[in-house]
């Protein structure tokens, strides 16, 4: 009788991943299941998709006042559409206390989930080198090894609506900074709170993270974006599919913002 070695048979011992542990689904098992089963399979399945959730109190941070409104649940990294780009797809859960009334309400308040609001952040591991159209594969697997673990950045990657839009302003980006480093573009900056060469302005842009994207009008051969990055300064781009550049615009966005008691 064969002797197991007691390194493997301490790692058999050991818990499986939260993913591994999570039995696969089937469409035939759900035609014919009690709907009750697949009603749990399907919870199990999409509890899975997030990250674990720890919404204790920091030990520095004052006892909570108001009642709970708002659950982040962030979406485990996934391989995207296009070779390089991983995708997160997040949650939140919306909360309201049950019943009619205007309060008194505090941190013990009864409340109850009633809707959800779902985001996208992208993250490139390897840049793109052209527009969506030329480089998505619809063959790629979502469990590709390119994202698999992989260590989101602390920017926390950028936020656009789709793989395709993520693709193309990033690479609309680069673009910008190629042609207006080269001279085939003039940009145009409005005032800033500093004063600073135009070019500097596309070239610090275009070489670092940004973290929202939203598309703008533009003709159907034509690609416009908005992007934001950091310092709240903006790019907006317009480029054709051919890869030139029409129009660089830099400004300063203001952005309000104000604290919410817990």
């Amino acid at each position: 009788m064969k002797r197991v070695a007691p390194l493997v048979l301490v790692l058999l011992l050991l818990p499986l991943p939260a993913a591994a542990q999570r039995d696969t689904v089937n469409k035939e098992q759900f035609r014919h299941q009690n709907p009750r089963k697949t009603q749990a399979q399907l919870q199990d399945q999409f509890v899975g998709l997030f990250e674990p959730v720890d919404l204790r109190r920091r030990k520095d941070a004052p006892e909570p006042r108001n009642p709970l409104t708002r659950v982040m649940l962030t979406g485990k990294p996934y391989a995207a559409t296009v070779p390089g780009l991983c995708r997160s797809d997040s949650v939140v859960m919306r909360f309201a206390p049950i019943g009619v009334g205007s309060g008194p309400f505090d941190a013990t308040t009864p409340v109850r989930a009633y809707g959800l609001e779902t985001s996208a952040s992208f993250y490139f591991v390897r840049p793109p080198t052209g527009w969506y159209r030329d480089m998505s594969s619809d063959g790629r697997s979502p469990w590709d090894h390119e994202c698999h673990g992989v260590g989101w950045p602390e920017t926390g990657g950028f936020v656009a609506k789709e793989d395709e839009q993520a693709t193309d302003a990033y690479w609309a980006v680069h673009l910008a900074g190629e042609a207006v480093a080269a001279g085939k573009v003039v940009p145009v900056c409005e005032e800033f709170a500093e004063k600073r060469d135009c070019r500097e302005v596309v070239a610090t842009f275009a070489a670092s993270p940004f973290w929202f994207v939203d598309a703008c009008d533009a003709a159907w051969d034509r690609r416009c974006f908005a992007v934001l990055g950091a310092d709240d300064v903006q790019m907006r781009v317009v480029a054709r599919l051919d890869g030139m550049v029409e129009r660089v615009e830099m400004s300063q966005v203001l952005l309000l913002s104000h604290a919410v008691l817990d």
